[in-house]
């Protein structure tokens, strides 16, 4: 083996490290700001009656944000923070009782899906 095959084989094995480190570190990153994504995205829904439908309806919160997807979730978002039904809504929590009606939710058709 001449010193120019070393020389090749020494920089294809550096080349070959540096794309494994670099892979190892995106995906790390990425794992970490996904996390972070979703906590935030919990904050949000933990300031809205719509954490409290997800209770109400024994919908796991953890999993419904890593099991739905971002566009459902935002429309499910709007839909609460639009919704003019804060009495009806106050008043099925304030009850506790899972039999009752929540057809005043405009969020019913896709929580039930869900569960």
């Amino acid at each position: 083996m001449n010193i120019i095959s070393i020389i090749v084989l020494a920089l294809v094995g550096l080349v070959l490290t540096v794309t494994f480190f670099g892979v190892a570190s995106a995906i790390y990153s990425s794992s970490t700001s996904s996390e972070s994504f979703h906590q935030a995205l919990a904050k949000r829904l933990n300031a809205l009656r719509l954490s409290k439908m997800l209770n109400y309806l024994n919908i796991d919160q953890h999993k419904y944000i890593h099991t739905q997807s971002i566009v459902d979730i935002e429309n499910n978002i709007k839909q609460c923070q639009n919704c003019q039904a804060h009495h009806e809504c106050d008043d099925a929590f304030f009850d506790n009782t899972q039999n009752q009606d929540i057809d005043f939710c405009p969020n019913q058709a896709d929580l039930l899906k869900i569960k």
